[in-house]
């Protein structure tokens, strides 16, 4: 493509005419002209369906939020267009699968044009108004704290090596999203265990805040320093003040206020126990963990009954795995809290893409929650992490009213098919 010298009415007649064609993917306009100031970093323009009816969405971005504006056909969209031509950007970016029009405004104020093949194709998918379908952290809206903590490059574009990170983040919010607990208005408060690099923690924060329009505060608890200085410096870049950090260890870490809900993704072996059974001492509404590596059970699990499948090495581990989830969600029912375990990404994402969802009762759980449990932890001969950590909050409601599950000793072994002392 080359730049040529256009009138101003060409290019934007061209820019509106491909705007109404079914070809038009989306119109980006940015950069800043020479003694210009500019009320927005960036506006797309992209075809959006609202009812079955096409319109088009104006996204007005600037460093901490955007704002959306919806026009259908018969509506002033073509003024709207005028606006933002301007508005005194320096660049304008049209793709559609008919071609794309570039257009840069020179120092001295002519517009250069520069025509080419098309560069994208329509997702026709993409659209649906209700993006959460695919995407519930779309990138035109999160792009500030994208950029923050590098899932996306300079431009906003999700990095090739980001899309797992970013799709497992997606698929995180999606089964938050269906259990959120009506506030009333109130203030959302959350806790991350385990947060890392906080990219969970800022997704969330821009989801319910900049999408839901909830009143939310988070803050994010690793044991590493370092980690937490860098994330704490990114909220303040992104002028997010209810978004916190704090140096601690998940088991020490103390909330000035109980939060209502308390997540963890891929935090490593006993630290998803020790979240989700802070969280369960808190009396959090909601507890939503995604584990990672587990090695507690690996050395204690044991059951002649099941050589066949515990000789084997990596079957062995694998049913660990499987047993420490499930003891998990079963020693929270105890505590009180109706559990769920689920795939929240495919394997081609992660292979660690379980989690363990709780919402709490009110109430604690009764006898049989505690035979499920134990029964459970008696046959593979394990003293789970959980247990430790809950500690009397695993008394059932009836019955061994002052003896906690977690101190209940295990059943002595049957003989053959029983629960033997040593593999």
């Amino acid at each position: 493509m080359t730049d040529r010298p256009e009138s101003v009415p060409d290019y934007r007649t061209a820019m509106s005419d491909a705007m109404a064609d079914e070809s038009f993917i989306q119109l980006v306009a940015s950069g800043t002209r020479r003694g210009q100031t500019v009320p927005w970093r960036k506006v797309t323009i992209r075809p959006v369906e609202i009812r079955h009816t096409r319109h088009f969405q104006f996204i007005y971005l600037d460093e901490r939020k955007d704002v959306r504006k919806n026009y259908g056909y018969d509506e002033a969209w073509r003024e709207t267009l005028e606006s933002v031509f301007d508005a005194g950007f320096a660049q304008f970016h049209l793709q559609s699968e008919a071609g794309d029009i570039h257009v840069k405004i020179s120092k001295r104020g002519r517009p250069l044009v520069s025509r080419g093949r098309p560069t994208a194709r329509v997702e026709r998918d993409r659209l649906e108004h209700n993006r959460e379908k695919t995407s519930l952290l779309p990138t035109d809206i999160a792009e500030p704290y994208l950029r923050a903590v590098g899932i996306a490059d300079e431009m906003g574009t999700v990095k090739p090596t980001m899309q797992a990170k970013y799709r497992q983040v997606n698929a995180f919010l999606r089964l938050l999203d269906q259990k959120l607990p009506d506030q009333g208005g109130k203030e959302m408060r959350i806790v991350d265990c385990g947060c890392g690099s906080a990219y969970l923690t800022f997704a969330v924060y821009a989801y319910l805040v900049h999408l839901k329009g909830r009143r939310v505060s988070i803050t994010g608890v690793d044991r590493e320093a370092e980690r937490i200085e860098k994330c704490a410096m990114l909220a303040d870049q992104l002028g997010w003040n209810d978004v916190r950090f704090v140096q601690s260890t998940i088991a020490d870490y103390e909330p000035e206020t109980s939060p209502d809900i308390v997540l963890s993704l891929h935090a490593c072996d006993t630290a998803t126990d020790e979240a989700l059974a802070r969280g369960a001492l808190w009396d959090a509404r909601l507890l939503l963990a995604a584990p990672c590596c587990q090695q507690e059970l690996s050395e204690q699990i044991q059951a002649d009954s099941q050589r066949a499948l515990l000789k084997h090495g990596i079957l062995k581990q694998r049913t660990a795995d499987l047993l420490t989830d499930a003891l998990r969600a079963a020693a929270l029912e105890v505590a009180g809290y109706r559990t769920d375990v689920v795939e929240f990404t495919t394997t081609e994402v992660t292979s660690k893409n379980l989690l363990i969802r709780a919402t709490r009762t009110g109430e604690g759980g009764g006898p049989d929650a505690v035979t499920h449990y134990t029964s459970l932890r008696d046959f593979w001969g394990v003293d789970p992490c959980i247990a430790r950590l809950l500690g009397t909050r695993l008394a059932p409601t009836s019955g061994e009213e002052n003896q906690s599950v977690a101190t209940v000793p295990r059943a002595e072994p049957e003989g053959e098919g029983g629960t033997p002392s040593s593999n």
